[in-house]
């Protein structure tokens, strides 16, 4: 209940604070890509990969602002991918659930009643809710721990039709795990991640002043 009031009471003092401000609910369809790594052990190729990691996310968000505004998020996310192991083309399932709270500074660079097109850049932190972890880093002396939280960056487009928002959004975030090698002759080369995301939203709340 104190949290509910507390969420009553930021968005009240925003709305005073901006001259335009909403608020609505999100969702989004994310695709995984960059999810890559080589790793090299006893001069032996270790190939690890994973196929395309798909993922749905659903969230609500504040925008408060003009031409320049401030937009906080906070979305649940799923991501599952596919990994493969070696030459013996093994697939491994992983399934990682995080809380994102993207925080976006934007311009638009069309702003009308019914209209406007936004651009958007801004820290993303995501928060582990509880990952599935693959077990065949065992049978390579690997540990793969889970973080448990990412930083990212996070950049988009996006465009706003009455109450309805669609956004591409761009992301780059560190690995979903933190590889430690048991072994010195171990090698890991890691890659960031890449994230691409199309979604749709809806503003319960669009209020603009004068």
């Amino acid at each position: 209940m104190k949290k509910f009031l507390f969420i009553i009471l930021f968005t009240c003092c925003v709305n005073v604070v901006f001259a335009q401000f909403a608020f609505g609910i999100s969702g989004s369809y994310n695709t995984s890509l960059g999810f890559d790594e080589n790793w090299k052990i006893n001069s032996k190729n270790l190939l690890y990969g994973s196929k395309q990691g798909h993922g749905f996310a659903l969230g609500l968000f504040m925008r408060g602002g003009n031409w320049v505004f401030v937009q906080p998020e906070v979305t649940y996310n799923l991501m599952i991918s596919n990994a493969i192991v070696g030459d013996e083309g093994k697939y491994y399932k992983i399934i990682h659930n995080t809380l994102n709270v993207p925080i976006l500074l934007g311009v638009k660079a069309v702003n009308t009643k019914k209209f406007n097109m936004r651009f958007m850049v801004g820290p993303r932190f995501n928060f582990a809710l509880g990952t599935k972890t693959p077990d065949f880093f065992e049978d390579y002396a690997i540990d793969a721990v889970p973080r448990k939280w990412l930083l990212g960056l996070e950049a988009g487009l996006g465009f706003d039709i009455g109450r309805v928002t669609i956004d591409f959004r761009y992301n780059l975030s560190q690995d979903i795990f933190n590889y430690v090698a048991k072994n010195e002759q171990i090698k890991l080369n890691r890659s960031p991640v890449n994230a691409f995301s199309v979604g749709l939203g809806y503003k319960f709340v669009d209020k603009r002043r004068r």
